[in-house]
């Protein structure tokens, strides 16, 4: 069973999970095989689905929700947290920084055909998908044990995917991350000096500015935000700042997933055009590497922090994090947000 081991010190954590290291992968660079256990006729491949969503007017699957095969975190039915600690055996001195890893983790799989990537699903289906996400984060939070939803995407194999057929994955977990905990107590923090809002602030300032702003909507901003960590990095924020995503209305949520349809395309262009030099010779297609982070606020207490704002981050790999990022915390950014708002911008959607 995976467990959570804590720092002590920094309060940062791990979840060492073994019976990830047996999770099947695809080649990157073959095409679709039978043994893709995603595709259209090898639902028996997967646990029983937990949630299905079909095509208008027909009984074909358009997108399907399973339990992770080698989960990260499981739910907790039988092992309590003594009996656990009871296990650690020569290991004792540890037990209280150690908890068995309960929660949930399932798998979204965005498409019944082996697509590769998320920009090629078309908008209907991405309003599809969008549904589906807050759906699925308000079931996970209606479980009480669940304080913490953290819902990804992960495309390409530099991007951590094992399978190349398009999917997102989802994990309720039963603890806020100290992150998100060190976010909550700064945003408190600069509530209390100002009087205001400082995801609000943020907003207005790109708004203002307009340097670093790649499209807007009536209800949301993409924008390079200042303090990029990683080249290539996006987000995307409702204008009035909220902290739940998953209690927007239908309406707002299919906006949502036009503007995804059409911005992840044209990041996906941006980013084939930055690779194409460096791609295996023999690969058909070259698929972009990218994260998708969906920042959802957590539960307090069952309360929602009215400070916390949703968002989403986009994080393309394009180079990778080496010695001195580990070593210090810090990420050196070979992009800045201005020059990739202008590369964003010249990118065919």
């Amino acid at each position: 069973m995976s467990e959570f081991r804590i720092d002590p010190l920094s309060r940062k954590g791990v979840i060492i999970a073994g019976e990830r290291a047996h999770r099947p992968f695809s080649n990157p660079c073959s095409a679709q095989t039978t043994a893709c256990p995603f595709c259209k006729g090898n639902e028996e491949q997967t646990p029983s689905a937990t949630d299905v969503v079909c095509y208008p007017g027909t009984n074909d699957w358009a997108l399907r929700c399973v339990p992770n095969r080698y989960p990260a975190v499981s739910p907790c039915l039988s092992w309590s947290e003594l009996e656990f600690q009871l296990s650690a055996g020569a290991d004792s001195f540890y037990n209280m920084t150690r908890l068995a890893a309960c929660g949930r983790h399932e798998v979204v799989i965005e498409s019944p055909r082996h697509d590769k990537r998320c920009g090629l699903l078309g908008e209907e289906q991405w309003k599809r998908l969008t549904r589906v996400y807050a759906f699925k984060v308000r079931s996970f939070y209606e479980d009480q044990s669940c304080q913490y939803v953290q819902l990804f995407k992960n495309q390409g194999i530099v991007a951590g995917a094992s399978l190349e057929h398009v999917h997102s994955q989802i994990i309720g977990l039963p603890m806020v991350p100290p992150a998100v905990q060190n976010e909550l107590a700064n945003l408190e923090r600069y509530a209390s000096q100002t009087g205001r809002l400082f995801w609000t602030d943020i907003l207005n300032k790109e708004l203002q500015l307009r340097k670093r702003i790649v499209e807007t909507t009536e209800n949301f901003v993409v924008f390079c935000p200042f303090l990029s960590r990683f080249a290539g990095e996006t987000w995307i924020m409702p204008r009035n700042a909220r902290p739940d995503m998953e209690n927007v209305s239908d309406a707002v949520l299919d906006e949502l997933g036009a503007l995804l349809s059409r911005f992840l395309l044209r990041l996906e262009n941006a980013l084939i055009a930055f690779n194409r030099q460096s791609a295996p010779a023999n690969c058909e297609q070259i698929t972009p590497s990218y994260n998708i982070v969906y920042r959802t606020a957590p539960r307090i207490g069952g309360r929602i922090p009215e400070l916390f704002c949703w968002r989403i981050e986009i994080i393309p790999r394009i180079n990778a994090i080496a010695g001195f990022e580990l070593g210090t915390g810090y990420t050196i950014n070979v992009l800045p947000p201005e020059e990739l708002r202008d590369r964003l911008l010249n990118s065919k959607s």
